[in-house]
């Protein structure tokens, strides 16, 4: 936009503000505002839960910690399976299930 257009523009909009009241808010807000902030109360959990809290993230820890070394150590024993083993045998082998001769 040229600066010419800018400032026209600027002009404009600060005259069609003219005659417009500042924005207030309602007479009561302050009131109700204090009294909200003074009708909460802060919940305080109490030590024995935040205890409970932290022995079951660590025991959550240590059992997907435990399954991680399970799985690992079976996707190995899996690897090292020779070749020939029953893994390797095909689940069907014939598809000519209903071919009776």
């Amino acid at each position: 936009m040229k600066p010419e257009k800018r400032e026209q523009w600027i002009d404009e909009v600060f005259q069609s503000m003219e005659g417009s009241r500042r924005a207030q808010p309602k007479p009561d807000l302050l009131a109700r505002i204090e009294q909200r902030i003074d009708g909460e109360e802060t919940r305080i959990l109490p030590i024995s839960l935040r205890r409970i809290a932290a022995v079951a993230a660590i025991l959550l820890l240590m059992l997907n910690g435990f399954a991680i070394s399970q799985f690992s150590q079976s996707s190995a024993t899996m690897a090292e399976e020779p070749a020939g083993s029953v893994y390797d045998l095909p689940l069907i082998s014939d598809y000519n299930l209903y071919d009776h001769e």
